[in-house]
This record gives C-alpha cells, structure tokens and sequence, in this order.
C-alpha cells in the first residue's frame, strides 16, 4: 500500500475577538454621565435653596450674636458658641444633600461660615471703637464734675494737675481701642471743655475771681477756638452783674429784718447781734449801726482796739518754758476767760474775739506734747496728764484725743480741788460725750460727696466725718 505523505494541520480562528461587557458599557457611559449630571444639577438647586434657607437663620443668629456682644465684642465664649451653632444649623440644612453632593455642600457651607467671620470681625472692629467713644464720653462727664468742683473751690493747681493726668489715661487709652488720629480727634476739645467747666464752678462761688482766673495764661491757652474766651468773658460778666444784684437783695432784706431785732434790744445784746450779722448786711450799715451802739455804751473803736492790743501782749507774754507747761495752761485758760469777759462788756469785737482765742488755741495745741508728758514728780499717786493722756488712748474711740485733754486740762483748773477719783470721772465724762458724738458724726459714701456737703456750707474745717467707714477730719 502506497503510504501518502501528509501535513498536519492546524486550524486558526482568524476573525477578531470581541469584549462584550466592556463594549455594553462604553455604550452605556454617555446615558451614565449624563444622569450623573443630571443628579449633580439637582443636588446643586438643593444645595442653593438649602444655603438660602439656612442663611435666614445664620442672619437672625449672628444679628443676635452682635446685640448680646455689643458691650464685649471679643468675648471668646460667645464666638466659640456662635461657631458651634452655625455648624449645626449648616449640618442640619446639610443632611438632606446627596452624598454625591456633599463635598460641594460642606465646600460652600465653609465658605459661607468664612463671610460670616469676616463680617463679625469688622463689626468688632467698630464696636470696640463706639464702644471707646462711650467710655471716653463717660469718664470725660465725670472729670468735668471734677473740674466745676475745682472751681467752686477756687483750686486751680488741682484743675490743672487732673487735667493732664486724666487727657494722657484718656488718650492712651483710646488710642489702644480705635488708633492714634481718632483718640486725637475725640479729645480735641477736651481741654477746653475742662477749663470751662472750672470756670463755670468758679463763678458760681466767686464771679470776680472767675473772670481773673479767664485772663491767667494756664487758663486762657486751654480756649483754642477764635472766640471760646469772649464768649466765656461775657457769660461770667452776667453771672457778676446777677451776682453784684443778688448780694444787693440778700442784704437790704436782711438789714430790714436785723433792724427791727437791734431796735428792740438793749446796747449790749444789740452790739453782738449786729456783729454775729456782719457778714449779711452791707459794710456801711454795719459801721453805722455799730458806731451808734458804741457810742450809746460809751466805747469808741480806738478802746476796743486797744483792749485787743493788751490781750495780745498778754497771749505774748506766756511761759515759754518747758518746765513751766502747767502754769503756762492756767495763764491761757485765764487769757480765754479775760477774753470772753471783754466781748460780752462790748469792749472787744466779735472779729478780735475770733482772732485771739484761735491764738489762744493754736499755742495750746503746739504744747500739748509737753502737757501729756508731764508725770506726778515725787506725788507718783497722783492722776497725772501723763496718765490722762494713757487713760484717753485706751478709752477713745477716735483717732486724736487732743481736744478732750485740753477740755480736761481746763475743767481740772477751773479753781476747785479734785482729787484723782474726780479726776477720772471727769475725763470719763468727756470721753463718753466724744464717743457718744462719734456714733452722730456724719458719713458718706466717697471724697465727692464730702467735697459737695462742704461747698453746701454743711462741713467746715475741724469736722469729723467717716468716709466709706474710716473716720477723717475737714482741713
């Protein structure tokens, strides 16, 4: 059998391969795509209307925001706590967004909380400036209280000195708060406004020296404006007219009503009414009435002059001595009583009355070191000033003791005998009538209302008051 040769075959697929699923789905990305597009269009109508909503709210939130803060526009808590709320009102609009969406919601949400901060930190910004300009106002209404009650007191120096402390504690702190320009700007007229004020208190007192006060130079260089100072000249000219008028007024009403008192008086007690009114009546009804009453007690001015004369002598002619102190307290006790004795004959006048017992006093009290140190010699028994002036610092409740010892000293020596027992009691007296008038004495709250009861007339110097609880004395 004849063997052919043969080839072995292979068979090829030669048409190409075809991917199916990949061809299904590339014809199906563009409806993909599209829908996906649609969906973002929708989310972002969503996310529109859902920032419009929530931006009613974040507006109602943050206007509440400013009218809480407006005092401390800073305040940390209330910004933290605003942040946190508008988180969740964003949070709350934003949960309805679909995922798909939600990196363009939480990019504008961002965005929307960024303009809010910005918009907060420039109304802090302008707040903190209204706010400087109130407290500037506030504190320059209480320094040009200040300044009138300087003025009533006639105290230029104090004017001048809290002027210049209280325009730098201004300015610095103004500047701090809203910028040099500004802080000049507010305080432009502050020196002028002050002066003013010290003058206007001035006048009130004392017209006249109001208007010499407009002339000093420290006073007349605070009016920066053209005709500031005119304009002030003529209003303290008026108040010296209404002034010059009322005083006028004040006293004819006065002498008429003091007139019909002398008439019906007799010389003496006519002569010490007329000089406890001097300072009501005019100066020439006063010399009139005074050189008849003289006259009608046989006593001419030069008498009385020459009656205060001697009793100065006599206040000159004092122990000067240490050792002498006792007997240098009975010689001015008897002074005092000389003195009284004069005024009440009409031979010395109620000014010269005034005069010599405030000498009197005042050496009595320039002494009175040398009086509380003086022991009992060789009588160590005795109740000394020594130990009167011992027995007060342990039962007085004030702060100086020094007019109950001269009381003391001039009970003690009244010309009778005491022996110590008395004496205590005396001095027992007198501590218990000053403590029982500690409990009566005055109080205020600050200085300004003390400052306000002594320009009323209802303080003087020597007066014990407490003041917020401490006890001080007028000087």
């Amino acid at each position: 059998m004849v063997r052919i040769p043969t080839t072995e075959r292979k068979f090829y697929n030669t048409a190409p391969k075809v991917n199916t699923l990949g061809a299904y789905a590339n014809a199906l990305l563009p409806a993909a795509q599209e829908y996906k597009q649609t969906l973002l269009d929708q989310q972002k109508v969503k996310i529109d209307t859902s920032l419009t909503k929530a931006r009613i709210d974040l507006d109602n939130l943050n206007n509440q925001f400013r009218l809480n803060n407006q005092g401390n526009p800073d305040n940390p808590d209330a910004k933290l706590k605003l942040q946190q709320d508008m988180r969740k009102i964003l949070n709350d609009y934003g949960s309805g967004i679909d995922p798909i969406a939600k990196l363009d919601w939480e990019r504008s949400a961002n965005k929307l909380i960024s303009g809010y901060e910005v918009a907060n930190n420039d109304w802090a910004f302008k707040q903190r400036a209204e706010n400087t300009k109130l407290d500037v106002a506030e504190n320059i209404n209480a320094n040009l209280s200040l300044a009138r009650s300087a003025g009533m007191r006639g105290d230029i120096g104090f004017a001048v000195s809290d002027y210049a402390k209280s325009y730098s504690q201004l300015y610095d702190y103004a500047a701090k708060n809203m910028g040099e320009t500004d802080a000049r700007q507010l305080l432009t007229d502050y020196e002028e406004q002050y002066m003013e004020s010290y003058i206007n208190g001035l006048a009130s007192v004392n017209p006249q020296a109001a208007l010499e006060a407009l002339k000093q130079p420290e006073i007349a260089a605070s009016f920066k404006s053209g005709d500031a100072q005119d304009v002030m000249m003529k209003i303290v000219n008026k108040q010296i007219k209404m002034h010059n008028f009322q005083v006028k007024t004040n006293e004819f009403l006065a002498e008429q009503k003091l007139t019909t008192k002398l008439d019906d008086l007799p010389p003496d007690e006519a002569l010490k009414l007329l000089e406890e009114n001097e300072g009501n009546v005019s100066s020439k009804y006063f010399k009139a009435r005074q050189n008849a009453l003289l006259s009608a007690k046989g006593i001419t001015a030069e008498t009385r002059a020459e009656t205060a004369a001697e009793i100065m002598l006599n206040i000159a002619s004092l122990p000067t001595d240490s050792s002498e102190i006792e007997e240098y307290y009975k010689q001015t006790n008897n002074i005092l009583t000389k003195i009284e004795s004069e005024y009440a004959s009409g031979n010395l006048s109620l000014s010269d009355k005034k005069r010599l017992v405030n000498t009197i006093y005042k050496k009595q009290g320039g002494n009175l070191e040398q009086l509380k140190s003086t022991d009992s010699g060789w009588r160590f028994w005795d109740f000394s000033y020594k130990d009167a002036d011992k027995f007060i610092q342990e039962n007085y409740s004030g702060a100086n003791g020094n007019k109950i010892m001269l009381d003391y000293f001039r009970q003690i020596n009244d010309g009778g005998e005491y022996n110590n027992d008395q004496k205590k009691a005396v001095l027992q007296g007198l501590i218990d009538m000053a403590n029982g008038n500690m409990l009566n004495l005055p109080t205020f709250d600050s200085v300004a209302e003390v400052e306000d009861a002594y320009l009323r007339g209802e303080l003087k110097e020597g007066d014990q008051i407490y003041v917020a609880g401490v006890l001080k004395e007028i000087k």
